[in-house]
């Protein structure tokens, strides 16, 4: 899921299936100001979460660094019953656990602070 538009999103969704990885669906807001990405309410990000989750997905990626999504990922996660990985979150996650904090889990952002780096993760040029 998206806040942008439907061109902007296309090559994202072409990214992630370069890299064998299955998009079985993607939503857009339709939004091209970064100022109203920042004020999207976090019903709006809750609602389009959910709009967009198929069955066979395994998880949720919820694009855009400027899209307020952070403080909502518990309640997707408990709605979908699935991980959802943010822009913000992702990295933040990365840069904990090249930091060395391992055993940081801040619970209520998600799970995926339950899991390590992989040893692979930026051993390859994207």
């Amino acid at each position: 899921m998206t806040p942008y538009t439907i061109p902007t999103s296309e090559p994202m969704a072409a990214y992630f299936a370069r890299h064998d990885l299955t998009v079985t669906r993607f939503e857009c807001l339709g939004l091209e100001d970064d100022r109203d990405m920042a004020r999207v309410s976090d019903q709006t990000i809750i609602n389009a979460a959910v709009a967009v989750n198929t069955s066979d997905a395994d998880a949720l990626f919820i694009s855009c660094t400027g899209l307020p999504a952070i403080g909502v990922i518990e309640e997707v996660e408990k709605r979908l019953g699935k991980p959802v990985v943010t822009s913000n979150q992702a990295s933040a996650w990365a840069m904990a656990r090249l930091g060395g904090f391992h055993d940081y889990n801040p619970t209520r952002y998600g799970r995926l602070f339950s899991h390590a780096l992989p040893n692979h993760a930026f051993g390859e040029a994207a």
